[in-house]
């Protein structure tokens, strides 16, 4: 009985998957974000919710995961573990309260469902305000070689290519002060004087603002491509062939270096001072990629009788591990007063 049952679910599940894949364009009706408006919305914050496909019969499927939906990462994000997602989008004035953002399905031939969405924001914390240095890409694995078609000998497998280095952490000045009962928040890239302002409601949390300016981790190396197998021996009156030796196996790629932490300099104002013990902040160096394995060698080709046996391919070598950042940033936390009406800062 068990049997069955697991059978049945398994089935289930790809029937489910099938029909994801066959969706028509014109049977979907919306997609919706459903979401708890009391739990903690901001800019930087990650929040409970799902997102809902309605079809036009009234039926309804969670597409929270399903790799057919495509989400603009820069804005919103999705946790691929649970129903979690995470707003990355950075504010560009203090009193925007709605993040705006676009679904796209892919549906069957080739047509593309997309609709506009829009989440409310209540500022409420914990709050994340995310400077981390960009992870490094990972390299891509070399591909396995073919048998050969007019040679004995196997071919080569591929060499995994390297990872992409982490980039350092933004070097960030980060100005806090209160208005009633909201402290404002403005973020300043040092590097492209770029700014972000933040809005979060007081709350009685232990850590209640997070700064993170974290090198990113380096990239991983491509494992290296299989060699392939020798053809085997060949004993005819006309045109008698040996063995063809294995294919050796490429070599992995290196893991790349993690990046630097970055510089965090904090300017509290002194009607915003009771802040300071409810920051977190963070600026590690990244860690360092791990490295491709090498492929293994390809078979010999058999040796027929009065033939003499070949060796296999050798196994391709392992890439080398990249190495973590080396230095973690610099943190100030000042308290002093400034103008935060000033045009200058604000401007």
């Amino acid at each position: 009985m068990i049997k069955f049952v697991f059978t049945f679910s398994v089935i289930a599940v790809l029937f489910s998957c099938k029909n994801f894949k066959n969706i028509d364009i014109d049977d979907i009706s919306r997609i919706n974000i459903e979401y708890n408006t009391n739990q903690p919305l901001n800019y930087g914050s990650k929040f409970n919710g799902k997102i809902v496909m309605k079809m036009k019969d009234r039926t309804e499927r969670d597409i929270t995961h399903h790799n057919q939906l495509l989400l603009n990462e820069n804005i919103i994000e999705v946790n691929n573990l649970k129903d979690e997602l995470e707003i990355n989008e950075r504010p560009l004035k203090f009193n925007d309260s709605i993040v705006n953002f676009t679904y796209k399905f892919k549906c069957k031939k080739d047509m593309v469902y997309t609709q506009k969405d829009s989440i409310y924001l209540n500022f409420y914390g914990p709050l994340t305000v995310d400077y981390s240095g960009s992870n490094g890409r990972h390299g891509a694995n070399g591909k396995n070689s073919n048998t050969p078609t007019l040679f004995q000998d196997g071919k080569t497998g591929e060499v995994g290519s390297n990872g992409e280095n982490g980039q350092k952490g933004f070097d960030i000045h980060v100005y806090i002060w209160k208005v009633y009962t909201r402290y404002q928040i403005l973020v300043v890239d040092q590097l492209s004087f770029s700014k972000a302002y933040y809005n979060l409601k007081e709350m009685d949390q232990q850590k209640l603002l997070t700064i993170l300016s974290n090198g990113g981790n380096g990239g991983n190396g491509g494992d290296g491509g299989e060699g392939s197998k020798g053809r085997d021996g060949v004993l005819n009156s006309t045109k008698s062939k040996n063995p063809g030796f294995g294919g050796n196996g490429g070599n992995g790629g290196s893991g790349a270096n993690g990046g630097n932490g970055g510089n965090i300099d904090v300017f509290i104002h002194n009607n915003a001072s009771e802040i300071q013990p409810k920051l977190n902040l963070l600026n590690s160096p990244g860690t360092g990629g791990l490295s491709g394995t090498g492929g293994k060698g390809g078979k010999a080709g058999t040796a027929l009788t009065g033939q003499k046996p070949v060796s296999n391919g050798a196994n391709g070598s392992n890439g080398w591990s990249g190495m973590n950042g080396q230095l973690s940033g610099n943190v100030q936390v000042l308290l002093q007063d400034f103008n935060f009406e000033s045009i200058d800062l604000l401007k």
